[in-house]
Parts: structure tokens; C-alpha cells; sequence
């Protein structure tokens, strides 16, 4: 039951994410967008445990939530500096992303080794446990990285209109996801909020 409390805990961790990127960045769609990055390391973790078959324990379990605040880190400082660069440029239809990777990618990397180095010690630990915990923390961390630093600016380049300020211009020569772009990012928020209530609400009932 907690291992199960806990794996919900990830989507409702991930609302509150979501609202607080969108305040940060006075913006929902760029909320959404630096969610998908770190959806990565979630993924790769439970395709690992299938892959080991590994039981999702406490200790596992926990590590979803864990590894998704850490893994948002770098995607702020990407955002962000992409936020600056765009503020002093005319693009309309496409990102600067060489700029972008060009001055963030080595902070980016710090971060990252600094806190690679960091998990790294739980794998001297005389308990299988906190070993098992390590190797998963850093495989999470590996996941992070090639999603901030990889899938992000591939994602970017490749569709622009995901951040274009002027989304109808951006979009006036695909009118469906024009309107789907508009309302894509409510719909999102309102299943991750429906999500998030339904695992609080699941753990009052244990």
C-alpha cells in the first residue's frame, strides 16, 4: 500500500509542478512543455525495473518523485535562458536553440555530475537496499540529463510553434493544431489535476 501511495504521489508531485513552472514562467504551455523532458527518467526507471525484475518497494518508489524534482532543475535554466535570448531577438517562427545549448550546456553538465557524484555514494553502502536506491537515483540522473540536454532541443527545433509567443502566426499553416495547441495545455492540466486529487483522495481511504 505505501509503495502504491507513493507511485501515485509522482502524478499529484507533478500537478504541483506544472502550477508552479506556470507561475514561474507566466505561462501554462511552458509549464507543459518542460514536463516532457522529465518524463524520461520515469520512464526509463520503470523500464528498468521490468527489465530486472525489480519489486517496486518504498524505497524504489520514492525515487520516481525524487528524480522528477531533480531532473526539472536543468530544464528551468534551459527555459529560462531561452526566455532571455527570445526577449532580445525578432524570431517569430523558429528558436535559437544553438544559442541556447551553446551557453547552457556545460551548467547544465555541472549540475548534473555534481549531483551524479553526490547519489554515487550510496553504492559503497553495505545494504543492498541503499545500493539498489543508488543505482537507480543515478540511472535517473543519466535520464535527466539526455532529456534536458537532448530530447528538449530536438523537441524545440523541431516543433517551434511548442514556445512561439505569437502561436497563431506560428500555426496559420496547420488550423488543427492551431486550436489544439490552445487548449491542449488545459486539457493536460485538468487530467493531471484529476489524477493528483484521485491518488490524495486514494490515500485518505488507506
Amino acid at each position: 500500500e505505501l509503495s502504491s501511495e507513493l507511485m501515485w504521489g509522482f502524478f499529484s508531485s507533478l500537478f504541483w509542478i506544472v502550477l508552479l513552472m506556470a507561475l514561474v514562467f507566466r505561462s501554462l504551455r511552458w509549464a507543459l512543455v518542460a514536463v516532457i523532458p522529465n518524463l524520461l527518467p520515469p520512464t526509463l526507471l520503470l523500464g528498468f525495473l521490468a527489465l530486472f525484475q525489480v519489486p517496486i518497494k518504498p524505497g524504489i518508489a520514492i525515487i520516481f518523485s525524487i528524480s522528477l524534482g531533480l531532473a526539472f532543475c536543468n530544464s528551468v535554466y534551459v527555459l529560462e535562458r531561452l526566455k532571455q535570448i527570445l526577449k532580445s531577438s525578432n524570431r517569430k517562427l523558429t528558436l535559437p536553440i544553438y544559442a541556447l545549448m551553446k551557453k547552457e550546456t556545460m551548467p547544465c553538465l555541472v549540475s548534473s555530475l555534481s549531483l551524479f557524484g553526490g547519489f554515487s555514494i550510496f553504492l559503497f553502502s553495505v545494504f543492498p537496499v541503499n545500493k539498489l536506491f543508488g543505482i537507480f537515483m543515478l540511472a535517473s540522473i543519466a535520464a535527466g540529463l539526455l532529456g534536458d540536454l537532448v530530447w528538449l532541443p530536438a523537441m524545440l527545433k523541431r516543433f517551434p510553434w511548442l514556445l512561439l509567443e505569437n502561436i497563431e502566426e506560428g500555426l496559420e499553416h496547420l488550423p488543427k493544431w492551431n486550436r489544439l495547441a490552445k487548449v491542449g495545455p488545459y486539457l493536460v492540466l485538468l487530467v493531471l489535476g484529476i489524477v493528483a486529487l484521485h491518488s490524495v483522495y486514494a490515500s485518505l481511504l488507506h
